[in-house]
């Protein structure tokens, strides 16, 4: 909670900071609370409250910060300071102010630790709300480029949609159910017959938590908001928004619905459907900010196992693979950045022969589309394999067959990017590219944490 409060003051103070003469001023503030807010989630770790300066019962214990709650918090908190760095020699214009766009993020971040904290669907319902206000007004920080404008007003407009369905779940689960508390809806989804709204309300919860981690046939809104939203923005939506939710829905399925074959069915198709179209759609993109929304749509699909494959270490199997999956995403969104920057295009031709022109920035974006990709010894690589080991503990085998299937499908397009790099010619007058120094020290601790964590992701797996 400590964390929570912290960062919510730091929201206020940062807007101050923006008047500053030290321009610095408001990234010190930003990155500062962010570790001091990651401490305070880590003095928590095995249940120790002592420095929690609200009683739980002032929330009436609608949150609660159990060691899965500190793992995945934690990593949020990471997942903002790498973009709070990126931000500080951020090459894309944009229109809104430094201060303002960090107090943005902090605010995301506030939403997610709220989201995956959670015992209440009162304060889920709060800190996705909080999240999205933000992500909808940084998809449009770039207020003279049309893209950008469309990108903010399709994510609000289905943001508000999403909204809608999911509080008609939550009134219908309340009126079945007579409580917003998950440890009351579970008892009640043990009873023999619940009534039919209760089941409406799950689908309708299931149908918003689908838009939010862009899953089929929920996902027609993420490549149009990607490709149009600022790429820092858009790295920001594939890894903490994704992270936030897809905690979130794993909480409320594993807590009220551990043992309910019928949802896993559900969540079976439409996992495959969403592996299909994320891999077979990417193949034909030219576009490379493009081409990895849908390769974000895929992971989705990947994501939805842990959910529909509820087993003991299912926790441990999200935690590996979003880990994974938010250091190569980033890694690779700020290999994107640059080669814009330089190039003015996010077109697969423009990382032709960048394998000469900056070595180290295309061995950068090697290592992250491996690790996309599911390659070993990377980190994606065991992310998909603890997911799918689960799958096949629980009989699940012709999904997990499917999944291998699709992951092979996966690897042709990312490695479309790195044949481009290594094995096509630049223009004549392609100039060497220049990293800033941010920029070299958040892709060498991406780079770094993907390699760790491919070599020993006991390292994450044993957390809980």
């Amino acid at each position: 909670m400590n964390s929570i409060i912290l960062l919510s003051l730091l929201t206020v103070i940062n807007l101050f900071a923006g008047f500053s003469k030290n321009k610095n001023l408001s990234f010190i503030l930003s990155f500062i609370g962010i570790a001091a807010s990651a401490i305070l989630l880590g003095i928590l770790w095995n249940g120790n409250d002592v420095t929690n300066i609200l009683a739980p019962n002032f929330i009436n214990h609608m949150l609660s910060f159990d060691n899965t709650t500190i793992v995945f918090g934690v990593l949020l908190c990471v997942n903002a300071s790498l973009i709070v760095l990126l931000l500080h020699s951020h090459e894309e214009p944009m229109d809104i102010p430094a201060a303002e766009f960090l107090t943005l993020v902090l605010t995301m971040l506030v939403g997610a630790l709220c989201m995956v904290s959670y015992t209440n669907l009162t304060m889920l319902f709060l800190g996705l709300e909080i999240l999205s206000i933000s992500a909808y007004i940084l998809a449009g920080a770039k207020k003279r480029d049309y893209r950008s404008n469309e990108a903010a007003l399709k994510y609000y407009l289905m943001g508000a949609f999403t909204t809608g369905v999911f509080l008609f779940g939550v009134a219908l689960i309340y009126g079945a159910t007579g409580s917003f508390d998950v440890t009351e809806i579970a008892k009640y989804a043990a009873l023999p017959n619940p009534q039919s709204i209760y089941y409406v309300g799950i689908i309708l919860l299931m149908i918003a938590f689908a838009f939010k981690i862009a899953a089929a046939p929920f996902h027609f809104w993420t490549p149009d908001v990607y490709t149009g939203a600022p790429t820092l923005v858009t790295a920001l939506m594939s890894t903490l928004i994704k992270t936030a939710a897809i905690v979130a829905f794993y909480r409320l399925f594993n807590t009220c619905f551990a043992g309910a074959t019928n949802w896993s069915m559900i969540l079976m198709i439409m996992a495959a459907i969403t592996m299909f179209i994320g891999n077979v759609t990417a193949i034909v993109q030219t576009n490379v900010k493009r081409m990895l929304a849908y390769s974000s749509i895929a992971h989705s699909g990947y994501l939805l196992f842990a959910l529909f494959a509820l087993g003991n270490n299912s926790g441990a199997s999200l935690l590996v693979y979003m880990a994974g999956y938010t250091f190569a995403s980033i890694l690779a969104f700020a290999g994107i950045i640059v080669v814009q920057h330089n190039m003015h295009s996010n077109d697969l031709n423009a990382f032709n022969g960048l394998g000469k022109r900056n070595p180290i920035l295309a061995v950068c974006i090697t290592i992250a589309m491996l690790s996309l990709a599911g390659i070993p010894p990377l980190a994606g690589f065991f992310g998909k394999f603890y997911i799918f080991t689960n799958a096949l503990k629980a009989d699940y085998v012709a999904i997990s067959l499917w999944a291998v299937l699709m992951s092979c499908v996966g690897v042709y397009y990312y490695l479309r990017i790195v044949i481009n790099m290594f094995f096509k010619s630049a223009e004549p007058d392609a100039k060497e590219f220049i990293l800033p120094a941010s920029y070299q020290i958040v892709m060498g601790i991406c780079l770094c944490l993907v390699v760790l964590l491919g070599v020993a992701p006991g390292i994450l797996s044993g957390l809980i």
